[in-house]
C-alpha cells in the first residue's frame, strides 16, 4: 500500500468571507443522525507532496488477490477478489468489480438534521404558492447571496457556498464547523485561487497550472453510511480523471468522482484495499467544458447513483461499498487526486455540499435549480 508524504503551501487570500445561516440549509435540529455527532473544526488538512510519488500509470497498481470474505460491516459473501491493471492517468488496481455483498448497514440517518426546516416561503414573498413546504420555491436571486434561492433539505453534514474565503479559510456554511482550506500542491503557485462570477453569487476558481485545489477536514467521510455529494462544476480543459472530489487514505482506499475516466466518461469509483472490494459507475458522456453542469452522487441502500442537471444518468446496486467503510480518511480534496500523474482540477466550483443520506430526485432536482 502506497502512503502519501504530507506537503501543504496555504495561501492567504484578502477576501471576506459570507456564509448563509444553518437555517437554510436543513442543519437545524442539532445535527441529528449525524452518527455521533461530526468530528470536531480539522485545521487545515496536509497534502500529499506530489515530488514523493512514484509518478502515475501502472506504478500506482494496487495489488492482486482474492478476497475471503465481505468483513465489513453487512457487507455479507466474499467476493471473486481484483486484479490490478492501468488507468490511463495514474490509478492502477482497477480490476473487476466485486458485485456481490449486502447493501451495508444503518441508513445513515434518513430524514435526520432539521426535518422539517426550510418551510413555506423560505424562497422570499411571491416565489411559490403557500404550503409548498419550501420545496423549490426559493426563485433565482431570492435568496441572496450564496443561498441559491434552495429550500431546506435536511441532513445535510457540510456546504461550502464558495462565495469568498478568510484568508485561507473555505467556510462551512453548515452549521457543523467543517470548515475546509485553500491550498498548492508541491510547486503550485498562490495565484492559483480567486472568486468570480459562478451559478450562485461567486463561485471558486480553481488553476490546474498552479496546483490549487481544496482540503476538507479530516475524516468528514466515516460517519456516512449513506451520503449524496452535489456541486456545481465549470470546467475549462477536458484531460480525464479531473477529481471534482477525492475522499480517501491512500492510493488504495478512497472515492471519487472525476469528469472522465478510462472509458471517456464521468465516473465515480469507490475502493478498500482492506476490504478487497472496488466499485466504479460510468455515465455515457463525459462533463462538459466550458459549461455549468450540476454533478451528483449518491451512495446507499439502493446502490450507486450518477445525476446530470437533475436527471438520474447511472445506476447500479447493490453499493458494495459505503464511504464508512472507508476508514478514518485523511485525503480529502475538491480538485485533487492523491495519484501524482492525475490533473489538478481546472475549473470552478460552486455550491459543494455533502448529505448524510439519499437524497430523492426531486430534491436533488431543487439543488439543480429544476
Amino acid at each position: 500500500m502506497l502512503r502519501n508524504a504530507w506537503l501543504v503551501s496555504v495561501v492567504a487570500l484578502p477576501f471576506a468571507c459570507t456564509v448563509y445561516g444553518p437555517e437554510l440549509l436543513g442543519s437545524a435540529g442539532g445535527g441529528a443522525g449525524l452518527g455521533g455527532g461530526p468530528p470536531a473544526d480539522a485545521a487545515a488538512g496536509a497534502a500529499p507532496d506530489d515530488r514523493s510519488m512514484s509518478g502515475g500509470g501502472a506504478s500506482h497498481a494496487a495489488g492482486t488477490g482474492s478476497s475471503t470474505g465481505g468483513g465489513a460491516l453487512g457487507m455479507g459473501a466474499a467476493s471473486s477478489g481484483w486484479t490490478a491493471s492501468s488507468d490511463t492517468a495514474g490509478e492502477g488496481g482497477e480490476g473487476a468489480e466485486t458485485s456481490s455483498g449486502g447493501s451495508g448497514a444503518g441508513t445513515g440517518g434518513a430524514g435526520t438534521g432539521g426535518a422539517g426546516t426550510g418551510g413555506a416561503g423560505t424562497g422570499g414573498a411571491g416565489t411559490g404558492g403557500a404550503g409548498t413546504g419550501g420545496a423549490g420555491t426559493g426563485g433565482a436571486g431570492t435568496g441572496g447571496a450564496g443561498t441559491g434561492g434552495v429550500a431546506a433539505i435536511p441532513g445535510i453534514i457540510a456546504a461550502y457556498p464558495c462565495e469568498s474565503a478568510n484568508g485561507a479559510v473555505l467556510a462551512d456554511a453548515s452549521g457543523h464547523g467543517m470548515n475546509a482550506s485553500l491550498a498548492n500542491g508541491s510547486g503550485g503557485s498562490p495565484v492559483g485561487f480567486s472568486f468570480g462570477g459562478g451559478m450562485v453569487g461567486n463561485a471558486l476558481t480553481l488553476s490546474a497550472v498552479n496546483l490549487g485545489y481544496v482540503s476538507l477536514p479530516k475524516g468528514i467521510a466515516p460517519q456516512l453510511t449513506e451520503a449524496t455529494i452535489a456541486t456545481w462544476v465549470k470546467l475549462k480543459s477536458g484531460a480525464a480523471f479531473q477529481r471534482i472530489f477525492d475522499l480517501g487514505v491512500d492510493t488504495n482506499t478512497f472515492m471519487y468522482l472525476v469528469n472522465s475516466g478510462s472509458s471517456g466518461t464521468v465516473r465515480f469509483r469507490i475502493q478498500s484495499a482492506p476490504l478487497n472490494k472496488n466499485q466504479i459507475l460510468e455515465g455515457t458522456d463525459a462533463l462538459p467544458v466550458g459549461k455549468w453542469i450540476h454533478v451528483a452522487v449518491t451512495v446507499g441502500d439502493n446502490g450507486l447513483s450518477i445525476y446530470l442537471d437533475g436527471t438520474q444518468m447511472a445506476e447500479k446496486a447493490p453499493a458494495v461499498l459505503r464511504p464508512s467503510d472507508l476508514g478514518d480518511t485523511g485525503n480529502n480534496f475538491i480538485g485533487r487526486s492523491p495519484f501524482a500523474a492525475d490533473p489538478y482540477l481546472d475549473g470552478q466550483i460552486d455550491e459543494f455540499r455533502i448529505y448524510n443520506r439519499v437524497l430523492s430526485s426531486v430534491e436533488i432536482g431543487v439543488l439543480a435549480g429544476h
